[in-house]
């Protein structure tokens, strides 16, 4: 898995893909504040991104690739 809980923290790992949408989204309902931290995620699929938009969780630490970084960033940005 991709998504892994570390105490308030949710870490996404690796190239989260459309079966870590269900792991993220239930932690987050579990508890919306917890934090995201992707610094070590290298891809996601929509699925997980959808997950993100309707949550907008906050982001702790973002991608290291820029594109995927300005990408999320745009996404869960409030309005």
């Amino acid at each position: 898995m991709s998504v892994e809980l570390d105490g308030d923290f949710i870490f996404l790992k690796g190239a989260c893909t459309a079966d870590d949408a269900e792991m993220l989204a239930s932690l987050l309902v579990q508890q919306r504040s917890r934090c995201i931290d992707l610094e070590k995620c290298i891809s996601l699929h929509g699925a997980v991104l959808q997950v993100l938009i309707a949550f907008r969780p906050s982001v702790g630490k973002t991608p290291k690739d820029p594109r995927l970084s300005d990408l999320i960033s745009h996404a869960i940005a409030a309005e």
